[in-house]
């Protein structure tokens, strides 16, 4: 999934700067308002002042603006890995890890419950979560590893993937439960991840 901040056009002429994020949180806002179906590259050029050539040159398809915010939290979550303390269980470890990926960014948070009903409602979007959330995946698995070399690469990505599925559904539930600016994806989270025991500690 190509879903840089800001990304460079290729091809020929002088090169365009893209914000991604903003185009991501434009594009759910437009499909919450219109629907999907009814919101194309021309609806989400016209509210971004981005071309449609510009928009189909740095993104394959317009669900891969839903997935957008998926590298952010990764990056978050590299960021934090090395914070996280090395004397307490990998369970504990990972709840820190993963909660770090979860952002307190008030316009994603309000974007929340318009960006789970239409992964819960277009196929076209929820088709591209997995590949969308590899990279996190294994962001999750390598940090697993490195803590826990015995462990073969096939159980720390069934691990991590476990978790990215607890995430997912303790966002979902967070998303789902009335306004979510009265509450804190965060300690949603968090909540949900201290009750995981996985890995038996």
């Amino acid at each position: 999934m190509r879903a840089e901040a800001t990304t460079p056009a290729k091809g020929r002429g002088r090169p365009s700067i893209v914000d991604a994020m903003a185009i991501s949180e434009a594009a759910i806002a437009l499909w919450h308002e219109h629907g999907y179906a009814n919101t194309g590259w021309r609806e989400i050029s016209d509210a971004t002042g981005v071309s449609t050539r510009t928009l189909m040159r740095h993104f394959s398809s317009r669900a891969e603006l839903a997935w957008i915010g998926v590298q952010p939290a990764t990056e978050r979550m590299a960021a934090a890995a090395p914070l996280v303390p090395l004397d307490i269980p990998l369970g504990d470890a990972l709840r820190q890890l993963i909660s770090a990926s979860v952002t307190r960014d008030p316009k994603v948070t309000a974007l929340g419950p318009d960006f789970f009903s239409l992964v819960s409602s277009e196929p076209e979007i929820a088709a591209l979560a997995p590949s969308a959330h590899n990279p996190w995946i294994a962001e999750v698995a390598s940090f697993i590893a490195a803590r826990r070399p015995d462990l073969p690469p096939a159980i720390t990505r069934a691990i991590a993937t476990a978790y990215q599925s607890a995430l997912f559904a303790a966002l979902t539930e967070w998303a789902e439960n009335g306004d979510t600016r009265a509450g804190d994806a965060v300690d949603t989270v968090d909540a949900m991840l201290a009750h995981l025991g996985l890995l038996g500690e």
